[in-house]
């Protein structure tokens, strides 16, 4: 590929990872959109419930977010030569979340006691679903975060491996969290670990987009 077409196709790339990382980080407007959501100790995801004054805004903001991740999984696939942990990861986050976006929560289940004890049957099911959803996103999250660590130590980019290594933690934190409050524990603050990981998304999603796309191009011209 010409010098030229290959500095256009990264500045595509790069433009939809911008794009991408912008929808998906739509859960800062809950700072100024009043809602029933506890930034502490809700996760971000309920900010689209059925139940809440903004929750169309926030599905819509997630549907755009997941169909960019998609998209740009998608452009990623051709970059990467060797590993495709990132743009695989990439489609699967972003597909859950456009599923998000359509099966949504019907209300806030984390604040209050007996909010999930209150729900009927259907809005139970309703839960699972999104709960399922989530976890697929979460496992997506990790491979982006596991492609982007593997391609950092290829590449000997210590400040990539640092980058990948605090999202990861992160999401595990997200994991432990979630999991104890699910089993009747104590809420262990895990919104805030969540706004954490996913502020820390943003960056990934856009760093990534960089990383594969010099890698991609590093191997394309030597074998050019």
């Amino acid at each position: 590929m010409p010098v030229s077409r290959l500095t256009t196709a990264r500045v595509a790339v790069f433009a939809v990872a911008v794009a991408a990382a912008v929808a998906y980080s739509s859960w800062v407007l809950e700072w100024f959109l009043p809602g029933g959501v506890d930034p502490l100790r809700s996760y971000a995801s309920q900010l689209a419930a059925v139940a809440e004054p903004h929750g169309t805004l926030f599905a819509r903001a997630d549907t755009v977010s997941g169909t960019l991740l998609v998209v740009l999984g998608a452009l990623l696939w051709s970059w990467s030569r060797r590993g495709r942990l990132v743009p695989a990861g990439l489609v699967l986050w972003g597909g859950a979340t456009v599923a998000g976006s359509f099966f949504r929560m019907p209300m806030v289940t984390t604040v209050g006691p007996g909010a999930s004890a209150a729900l009927t049957e259907a809005e139970k099911s309703a839960v699972l679903v999104h709960s399922l959803r989530s976890s697929t996103a979460a496992v997506g999250m990790a491979l982006v975060g596991a492609g982007l660590w593997l391609i950092a130590r290829g590449r000997s980019l210590r400040a990539g491996r640092i980058l990948a290594g605090v999202f990861l933690a992160l999401l595990a934190m997200v994991a432990v969290t979630s999991g104890l409050h699910e089993v009747g524990g104590p809420n262990l603050w895990l919104g805030l670990w969540q706004r954490l990981s996913l502020a820390v998304a943003a960056v990934v999603i856009v760093t990534v987009a960089v990383a594969v796309t010099s890698a991609g191009s590093t191997a394309r011209r030597e074998a050019s």
